[in-house]
């Protein structure tokens, strides 16, 4: 029963971002000087209460964790759910970013997968000073080569959701923007996944090898986009706690 003690249910609350109101689960234990936003993919989704072990852990280490649900979000109503149409990358962006003012912390990392890996990758770029470290997983980074790869359903929803204006999705590509991070990256991948290709974490690690920058990463042999593998799952846990942990000391 002592480990179940550990646990720490979400306090749900609100905040505000540029005159819209957000809403979050906040997880802590209420003594924390450090910080985690914890972003969900989708962006079709919204944060849920059920066991996350990253969380749990990342909680257990001394963080206050914030889930929250940008716009774009599900659960909020259609409007809600359709502010960030042509939009991917930009106020939900900020929505995420503004997570670190409940924080009120003095340091705060960032991680999230799949749509949440980008949103990670978008704030590492675009906010470079406000991270001690990031932890994208099966993240896409690049427009242009994520719908030119991705499965044909998927490419349809993208172009309802950012659309092909060249100069939106340049800026929106954090692939572009690799030299202005700073903070301790590290990215991990599915080898065989048809959402986020393997081949976008790659881009990621090219770019900042040539500018002779640090980055860690690992892609997962015969996974998909998650890991299913138990193996995989528990190392993809243990390798983003402490990724965090370590480089927010």
């Amino acid at each position: 029963n002592g480990i179940k003690d550990d646990f720490v249910n979400p306090v749900s609350l609100t905040y505000d971002s540029e005159g819209i109101k957000i809403h979050a689960l906040l997880y802590s234990k209420g003594s924390e000087d450090k910080g985690v936003i914890y972003v969900h993919g989708g962006p079709d989704f919204q944060c849920v209460d059920y066991f996350n072990p990253t969380v749990q852990f990342l909680v257990k280490n001394g963080f206050k964790v914030i889930c929250p649900d940008y716009r774009g979000s599900t659960g909020y109503g259609r409007k809600f759910n359709h502010l960030n149409d042509r939009d991917l990358g930009g106020g939900d962006l900020r929505d995420v970013v503004n997570a670190i003012n409940v924080l009120n912390v003095k340091k705060v990392a960032i991680t999230g997968g799949s749509y949440g890996g980008y949103l990670a990758m978008m704030a590492v770029t675009t906010y470079p000073d406000r991270w001690c470290s990031a932890v994208a997983v099966v993240p896409f980074v690049n427009w242009f080569t994520e719908k030119q790869f991705e499965r044909e359903v998927l490419r349809q929803y993208d172009e309802i959701k950012i659309g092909d204006d060249e100069k939106l999705l340049k800026e929106r590509s954090p692939i572009f923007y690799v030299d202005r991070i700073k903070a301790p990256l590290l990215i991990l991948a599915g080898q065989n996944d048809p959402r986020c290709p393997a081949e976008e974490t790659l881009q990621v690690v090219e770019e900042l090898k040539k500018l002779k920058k640090e980055v860690s990463y690992r892609i997962y042999e015969g996974e998909g986009h998650g890991f299913l593998k138990v193996e995989n799952y528990i190392d993809s846990i243990k390798q983003t706690v402490e990724f965090i942990v370590n480089h927010c000391k």
